[in-house]
């Protein structure tokens, strides 16, 4: 049986009593019908995670917790996806989704092809980051982070380990044994990076990876990569 999770930005201390943030005590009593005395789970921005009792009073809803665990151990890379900005509604789909397959970090960034502007963008990062605490709340991981929109030189001068960027043209992904540590995967908008763009992600020091025989759709291309990445790098 699925079990209803709270999100803290830290868990409380054990044996002590939290109460709960309003939006998700609401949720927890009217929505989940949640009962007073019921154990539920609680996770933080890090992932881990520790059973509480639920207290229902007339001042408000509180929990107290549990002795904390750690989130089970991942071999998962930690990646940053560098995701163009896709028309609104189909971004909204992205932090859901690569929340729940254990993406890290999502950076915005503005390409030559992008039809939503990086100021614009500013002003979704609320949305998108709550999008990526439902989500998390949801599958018991922890919410992937969402970074302040890039343009495209800045985006290329993100610092990791290994640097990739989603190329149908470039070398096949090749199942890696070694530890690369974090990286950075670079995805392009629908139609893909301009030439000038490739250039400039390989001059960088970005490796061009065919990660599939097909075209996809950015949002689609997007989770897809991060799961062969995620497959690939042990």
């Amino acid at each position: 049986m699925a079990r209803f999770r709270l999100l803290f930005d830290l868990l409380p201390v054990p044996g002590s009593r939290c109460q709960v943030p309003s939006d998700q005590a609401h949720h927890l009593v009217h929505v989940r019908r949640v009962a007073h005395g019921d154990s539920i789970e609680c996770i933080d921005r890090a992932g881990t995670i520790c059973s509480a009792s639920v207290e229902i009073g007339s001042e408000g809803v509180w929990v107290v917790a549990g002795p904390h665990r750690a989130a089970s151990p991942s071999r998962m890379p930690d990646i940053t996806l560098c995701a163009p900005l896709l028309p609104e509604h189909r971004f909204d789909w992205l932090p859901q989704k690569c929340t729940e397959i254990g993406v890290s970090a999502c950076v915005p960034v503005a390409t030559e092809r992008c039809i939503m502007l990086r100021t614009r963008a500013a002003g979704k990062l609320g949305r998108w980051r709550k999008i990526c605490d439902e989500a998390a709340r949801q599958c018991g991981g922890a919410p992937m982070r969402i970074e302040e929109p890039l343009d495209f030189a800045a985006a290329l001068a993100l610092a990791a380990p290994l640097r990739l960027v989603a190329d149908i043209g470039g070398e096949p992904l090749g199942c890696r044994t070694a530890d690369a540590g974090p990286l950075a995967l670079l995805v392009g908008p629908e139609g893909g990076l301009s030439p000038a763009e490739l250039d400039a992600a390989v001059a960088a020091g970005w490796q061009p990876v065919r990660f599939h025989p097909h075209t996809l759709r950015a949002e689609t291309a997007a989770v897809v990569c991060c799961a062969l990445l995620q497959f690939c790098v042990q």
